[in-house]
């Protein structure tokens, strides 16, 4: 707030909320999207009656209601042959995704999928099965922000799809608003005042076995894989 009212034009990129929307423009990756790629796709490979969990965000958090309600409308509502076993807050944390899903391992028969709202919470769960020693072969594995991580799972086969939010896009997107600022085609102070004037999107892309490993070549380009 102080900087607005110094002057200063701000771009809040990749965070959102209610107080922002008079403050400065913002630029996500849609959440809803996100979550709603990953369930399509599972809607999709599932076969009839299949069984599957959720492992959730934070609890209480715009993205992770809005994943939810991503894998609520692809997955569920566009298929109501399919069981939703259980759904967990994993926190967007690894380790407590791996617990919660090696409780699921042991409770469980058979898990057709696991849609995670993560990446780290899908690579977790990957890693409950194999300290479990449970075939993961029969269970799809989805997760959300296209990572590293998620690429190679996806490429080993342990993994089905991701979500990937761009970060390219991100700074596309950013610049471009710039660039029409500077030339007097719009106003970033006065893109404020609520959420439709105050947040741009964009859609995000999903990743599976036939761009995964352009990807992640990407990634090893910047210097991001080690």
């Amino acid at each position: 707030q102080r900087a607005v009212d110094a002057g200063i034009k701000m771009i809040q990129i990749n965070y959102a909320e209610e107080w922002s929307y008079d403050i400065l423009p913002s630029i996500l990756c849609d959440e809803f999207e996100l979550g709603y790629a990953i369930a399509e796709r599972a809607a999709e490979e599932l076969p009839e009656n299949a069984q599957v969990c959720f492992l959730n965000g934070p609890a209480g958090s715009y993205v992770s209601e809005g994943r939810r309600e991503g894998f609520q409308v692809g997955l569920l509502d566009a298929r109501p042959d399919i069981t939703l076993l259980d759904e967990q807050d994993a926190g967007f944390v690894k380790d407590t995704a791996m617990n919660k899903t090696s409780d699921w391992l042991q409770i469980y028969d058979h898990i057709d999928a696991i849609l995670c709202a993560s990446d780290s919470m899908a690579v977790g769960a990957i890693e409950a099965y194999s300290a479990n020693n449970v075939d993961i072969s029969g269970t799809l594995i989805y997760g959300i922000d296209g990572l590293t991580e998620a690429c190679t799972a996806i490429l080993d086969g342990t993994m089905s799809a991701s979500a990937l939010q761009d970060a390219t896009e991100f700074s596309r997107i950013a610049l471009e608003m710039i660039t029409q600022d500077i030339a007097g085609e719009i106003n970033m102070f006065e893109m404020v005042g609520s959420e439709e004037k105050a947040v741009t999107t964009f859609m995000p892309v999903l990743l599976d076995d036939t761009n995964a490993q352009e990807q992640y070549d990407f990634y090893a380009e910047q210097g991001m894989v080690q």
